[in-house]
């Protein structure tokens, strides 16, 4: 307010004249409404267990993972725009306490931050911004140096935070979540998990957010995580039946598809893997529509989508990607109008459930030397929740002179997401070999065993 006082004092000090005084007062009130419409524009700009003589081949299969039911659907995402470095500060905290009022804690996280890292000219920070998707907590954290006003991180990570409590992230009164925290990056590890969950707590603030004790302060400086946005939502024109929340049908992992206003997030998430995050602009004719994203955890590496769609009278919306875009979805691909708060919210439970433990191997790079990730045929004896158990099975096989393992099953794509220790009677190249090791494993007392073929490596 120091700017209304000085040319009130003006006003008052000089001997000008009435009229003088009341064209500089229109001139400080208009002042004050543009100001207030800005605020208002930044506010709302963007936004079985087996048993020794066989298992059940339901251990070894893929199913969903658990549901977390989520306590109440929020408003939409907020992520303010790039504003002025006088204005920033106070803005930001104007639509933090007031825009977002009765939001979920999620929502209310959202947003970019930054918090310098060292007394230096040079002007080191660790920048973050939050996203989220149906409250779930995700980010984009780098290192950065102030060039130019701009904070464009030049290493960089996605972070996932699994809340001990679901209700916590989805309640509008809460101001702080405990969370484990998952951190994986292209440009590290392969793109996967660096280490287990790492226990911390997040807390939203007046200026910015805490985490593991750690001070962000709120700050437009920080270049957008997903810059291939349509501004203005120029690219929705004739998306009426796209528009909104929809889930993938058919599917274990299915996918999360939601358009608005011009701009399709595309989201997958399972309890045991990298969290699939992608966001940009897209455009559409009625009939096809075009789209140009990147995901978090991979910088700014753009990808392109193109596909036809349909919405049939059933109110389900049928995708058919060209020949070149069939990487995310098949032709065909079904998906089903839902609300935001049928969409799960993992928490870090599941992730300890999908064998996210402190034991779980997670350096790529520093595997130990026996371990093959190449995929086979297995000759199924047996699973069970614990290894212990598995290798007493293994013990026996073993002692047939037969090459018997134990593998876990979400490491491995055809298997089980849920964690089970299987043993099996060996790893084979070809259906051929398996079933002639199937014959033998049979008559030596395991007569459920059966031949399946683990799918690609998916975890370490």
């Amino acid at each position: 307010m120091r700017k209304k006082n000085n040319i009130f004092s003006n006003c008052f000090i000089k001997t000008a004249g009435v009229l003088l005084s009341i064209l500089l007062l229109l001139s400080f009130l208009t002042g004050c409404g543009e100001r207030n419409t800005m605020t208002a524009s930044i506010a709302n700009s963007s936004y079985t267990q087996g048993d020794s003589t066989g298992v059940s081949s339901a251990a070894l299969s893929e199913e969903p993972p658990a549901e977390t039911v989520k306590a109440s659907e929020a408003a939409a995402e907020a992520t303010p725009a790039k504003v002025s470095e006088e204005a920033s500060e106070e803005v930001s905290v104007e639509a933090s306490a007031s825009e977002n009022t009765g939001s979920s804690l999620a929502k209310r996280l959202c947003g970019k931050y930054s918090r310098k890292t060292d007394d230096s000219e040079e002007s080191e920070y660790a920048v973050l911004e939050i996203v989220e998707f149906a409250d779930n907590l995700y980010a984009f954290g780098g290192d950065s140096m102030d060039e130019e006003g701009v904070l464009e991180a030049y290493s960089f990570w996605a972070m996932e935070f699994l809340p001990e409590d679901a209700a916590v992230l989805s309640s509008a009164d809460a101001d702080s979540c405990n969370v484990g925290v998952l951190t994986f990056s292209i440009m590290s590890n392969l793109g996967r998990y660096w280490s287990a969950p790492q226990k911390e707590t997040i807390r939203l603030t007046d200026d910015g957010v805490i985490i593991n004790g750690d001070h962000y302060l709120r700050d437009e400086r920080v270049s957008d995580t997903f810059p291939y946005l349509i501004p203005d939502g120029k690219g929705s024109a004739g998306s009426g039946k796209l528009d909104g929340l929809w889930k993938e049908r058919g599917s274990s992992s299915p996918h999360y598809l939601r358009f608005s206003d011009g701009v399709l997030t595309i989201y997958r998430k399972t309890a045991d893997q990298e969290v699939f995050f992608g966001r940009g602009g897209y455009e559409t004719d009625g009939k096809c529509f075009r789209c140009t994203y990147n995901t978090l955890g991979c910088g700014t590496m753009p990808y392109s989508m193109e596909t036809a769609y349909s919405v049939g009278s059933n109110g389900l919306l049928t995708l058919n990607p060209t020949e070149d875009d069939l990487e995310l979805f098949d032709r065909d691909t079904v998906f089903e109008p839902i609300v935001e708060t049928a969409v799960p919210i993992i928490t870090l439970s599941d992730a300890y459930q999908a064998g996210l433990t402190e034991d779980r191997h997670y350096l790529i790079y520093d595997l130990p030397a026996e371990t093959d990730d190449n995929p086979f045929y297995g000759v199924w004896v047996s699973a069970y929740p614990s290894k212990e158990e598995a290798e007493k099975d293994l013990k026996k096989l073993e002692a047939l002179d037969l090459p018997a393992c134990v593998i876990l099953s979400s490491d491995w794509k055809n298997l089980n997401r849920t964690p089970y220790y299987c043993v099996t009677a060996g790893r084979f190249d070809s259906e051929a070999d398996a079933n002639v090791i199937l014959e033998r494993v049979k008559s030596a007392g395991y007569p459920n065993a059966y031949v399946k073929h683990s799918g690609n490596r998916i975890g370490f």
